[in-house]
């Protein structure tokens, strides 16, 4: 299967694209800066990097084109729905037509704030007062807009 990761220079898509490499996908990893020196190990895994920018979808189209999942593990803090909205638009644009898309986005459970539970689920709900709470809604209404008219399957995650 061929795989697209953002944010593959953080933690979540670094293991990711790790991890998918080593069971023989063919994964493609977004980085601002794939000369990093973190990044070595990707290549060496046989994971190959493209410079891009989630927020401009020019700078990945023909590896988002060719995809046959996205896995989504970025935050942009500067432009925190933009960048996602960019790559939505994106991933409308590039539909396979007659072939199944799966989509997988991701986010961190420090969207939950504090809580009092040590264990959550995908039944817990955030923090109302967390500064990122919203996200998880937002996340979960464009995921599932997505799916409906598009030959896409989505899902969120918590990492």
């Amino acid at each position: 299967m061929k795989i697209l990761v953002t944010g593959v220079s953080a933690y979540a898509g670094f293991h990711a694209a790790m991890r998918l490499a080593s069971v023989g996908h063919e994964v493609t990893g977004i980085a601002r800066n794939p000369g990093q020196k973190r990044l070595e190990t990707l290549r060496m895994h046989e994971v190959a990097l493209i410079k891009g920018d989630v927020g401009e979808p020019a700078t990945y189209a023909d590896a988002l084109r060719e995809s046959d999942a996205v896995i989504h593990t970025m935050l942009d803090k500067k432009n925190l729905f933009g960048t996602d909205r960019a790559l939505f638009a994106a991933l409308e644009r590039t539909a396979p037509p007659r072939r199944l898309r799966r989509f997988i986005y991701t986010t961190g459970c420090s969207i939950f704030g504090k809580v009092g539970t040590t264990v959550m689920d995908e039944t817990q709900e955030p923090h109302p007062d967390h500064a990122l709470a919203f996200r998880r809604t937002r996340s979960e209404e464009h995921t599932s807009e997505l799916q409906s008219h598009l030959n896409l399957v989505c899902r969120l995650l918590l990492e």
